[in-house]
C-alpha cells in the first residue's frame, strides 16, 4: 500500500507541475495584435501610434486672438486624433462646441502636410482641410506654429501654444 500511496503522490504532483508550466506558458508568451470577436471572452490588442507632441495642445491664433485650435492625442481607429477649433469673434466659445460635433475635427500629420478633416453635428460627412506646416517648434515658452493652406499658400496663419 505504501508503494501505491507514493506512486499516486508522485503522479498528483507531476500533474499540478504540468498545469503550472501550461499557465505559466500562455501567461508569458508574446500576445498577438488582433482583435477577438465581440462573444468571445478576448479583448483587443491595438498599437496606437503616437501623435506628434510638438503639436499636441492648444494654440491661439497671433494675428486673430479669439481664434483657437486644439489638438489632443486621442486616437479615434481611423488612423486620426480628435481636435477642435473655434473663433469667439463669430460668437462661438469651447464650451458651444458638441461633442464630436461642428468644431470638431480629426487630424493626422504626414511630415509637412496636416490633415484635418471637420465633423458636422447633423451627418458624420467629414469635410477636408488640408495645411502644409511651415514651421512647427516646442520650445517653451515661444511655441509657435505656422500654417498655410495647402491650395492658396500665401494664406499664412501664426499660432503660439497656450
Amino acid at each position: 500500500m505504501k508503494r501505491r500511496t507514493i506512486l499516486i503522490v508522485v503522479c498528483a504532483v507531476a500533474v499540478l507541475a504540468a498545469a503550472v508550466g501550461i499557465v505559466s506558458y500562455i501567461q508569458t508568451r508574446p500576445q498577438q495584435n488582433k482583435i477577438a470577436s465581440t462573444d468571445s471572452g478576448g479583448y483587443a490588442i491595438l498599437e496606437v501610434p503616437p501623435a506628434d507632441p510638438a503639436l499636441v495642445g492648444k494654440w491661439r491664433n497671433t494675428e486673430n486672438p479669439q481664434w483657437y485650435k486644439v489638438y489632443y492625442d486621442d486616437y479615434d481607429d481611423e488612423g486620426y486624433f480628435w481636435g477642435k477649433e473655434w473663433n469667439e469673434a463669430d460668437d462661438v466659445q469651447e464650451e458651444d462646441l458638441n461633442y464630436h460635433g461642428n468644431g470638431w475635427f480629426r487630424w493626422r500629420k504626414d511630415s509637412k502636410q496636416l490633415i484635418e478633416l471637420h465633423t458636422m453635428d447633423v451627418q458624420d460627412v467629414p469635410i477636408p482641410k488640408i495645411w502644409i506646416v511651415k514651421h512647427l517648434s516646442a520650445r517653451v515658452p515661444n511655441d509657435s506654429l505656422v500654417l498655410t493652406e495647402s491650395d492658396r499658400e500665401k494664406n499664412c496663419y501664426h499660432f503660439s501654444r497656450m
